[in-house]
Order: structure tokens, then sequence, then C-alpha cells
């Protein structure tokens, strides 16, 4: 029984970090002693206006700071009807629909943005976690590729890779973990993504092996260690010897 509960734990776990949501972690409001309009206008606004968006941004971090989401989205929506010229506005409103999992309204969001401004880079890497996170990963693929159309990031590899890993195409999802390995041979959440993969294939060495090297890459994340635990507890269950030698970083 205690066997069963640990392998039901261990799925779980699995499963919830398959795809790790790099946007839906709590929106972050400036410092106070920052200056919550970091840019100009680029629109000719009348000073009326001027203090009305001003006013606006204001309570949306303020909003932000203490925690009340709607209100902060609100006041950002109601700048984005006078203008949209800061893009900030549009990220700091995505990240605030990510984090409350509305993940329509980030996808409206950035498409308004997008269509601003069809060069938009992080527009489209959000949009491709916000299609992602509603299950829509054909859309998700696109908008990633898109992305990359503009810049080969290795962290857009990366994300593109855990989306065909929710379609459970598997093959294309480690060939896009190993072409963030190719931009960046020392990112941590591609060697774990890879571990992942090789545990579901149960190669427990290779799985420990790289989950290992990605502790070693980010000791401040959590999760590896536990990884690294239940793979060792599942290994030496099986009967397989894990080697401590690490992976080559490919």
């Amino acid at each position: 029984m205690k066997r069963l509960y640990y392998l039901i734990f261990v799925y779980a776990l699995v499963s919830a970090t398959q795809g790790i949501n790099m946007y839906a972690q709590e929106p972050v409001a400036p410092a106070d002693n920052e200056s919550v309009v970091q840019q100009p206008l680029a629109e000719e606004l009348d000073n009326e206006t001027k203090a009305l968006l001003n006013q606006y941004y204001t309570q949306a971090f303020d909003a932000l700071r203490h925690g009340e989401y709607s209100y902060a989205a609100m006041m950002f929506e109601k700048y984005l009807e006078i203008s949209e010229t800061k893009f900030k506005v549009f990220e700091y409103l995505t990240q605030i629909y990510m984090h409350t999992e509305d993940y329509i309204k980030a996808i409206g969001v950035l498409t308004r943005a997008i269509h601003k401004d069809p060069s938009y880079l992080k527009g489209y890497t959000m949009l491709g976690t916000a299609y992602r996170e509603s299950g829509l990963y054909d859309e998700a693929i696109a908008a990633y590729q898109r992305a990359l159309e503009l810049k080969a990031d290795s962290d857009t590899f990366l994300q593109l890779g855990l989306t065909y890993e929710r379609k459970n195409q598997l093959d294309k999802a480690e060939e896009m973990y190993q072409e963030t390995l190719q931009r960046n041979p020392f990112h941590a959440e591609a060697h774990f993504s890879i571990g992942l993969l090789r545990y579901r294939e149960k190669d427990y060495e290779d799985a420990y092996k790289r989950i290992n090297l990605a502790t070693q890459l980010d000791p401040k994340n959590h999760l590896y260690p536990i990884y690294l635990e239940k793979l060792k507890f599942e290994a030496e269950s099986a009967g397989v010897p894990i080697l401590m030698n690490e992976p080559e970083n490919n």
C-alpha cells in the first residue's frame, strides 16, 4: 500500500511540473521608490489625459502591491483604452491574467499587442504560453515558432519542447530540449526536462544524472532535489543501480 501511495505521489508531481508556466508566478510590482512612469508617452496627449494615464498606472501598481489583481487589471485595461503605446502595460496585464489563470483574457491582451507591433518578440513567447495553458497546443506551437523566427532563443526552444511534451510528442520535445542545450549547455531546466523524459522511459540512471546536473546548475530550485530522492527510491525498488557520473551537456 505504501508503494502505491508513493507511485501516485510521483505521478502527480511529474504531471504538475510538465510545462512549467514561467508567467504564472505572482506579478511583481515595482519598488516603492521606483517611478511608475518609466517611459514617455509617444502620442501627442493633452496634460489632462496624461494625468489620467498616470493615475491609472499608479493605482494599478498600488493594487498589485496589495494583491488586488482584479482592480489592478481594471486600471491597466482603462489605461489601454486610452493609449496602447506602452508595451509594459500589456505585459503587466498579461501577467495578472496568467497568474489568475484567465488565459483567454491573456490571449486577447497579447493579440492586441502583436497587432500593434507584429515584431513584438516577447508578445509571441507569452502568447505561446497562454495558448499552451489553455490547451491550444497547435496555436502555442505556432506562436513559439514565430518567436523563433524573430530570435532563436534557448528559452523559447525550451517552451516549445514543453508544449510538444504536453501533446505527448516526446521525440519532438526532446529535439527542442537538445536545441536549447546547443545554445546554452548549462540550461538547468533543459537537462531537467530531458531527465523527466528518461523517467517516463524508466531509464532511471540517465534520468538521475540529468536531474542531478540540473541541481548543480540551479541549486536554488527546490524541485530538483525532490526528484532526485524519488528517482533514487524508485530505481532502488526496481533493482536498478544509479551511477553518479554526469551526462554530457547535449
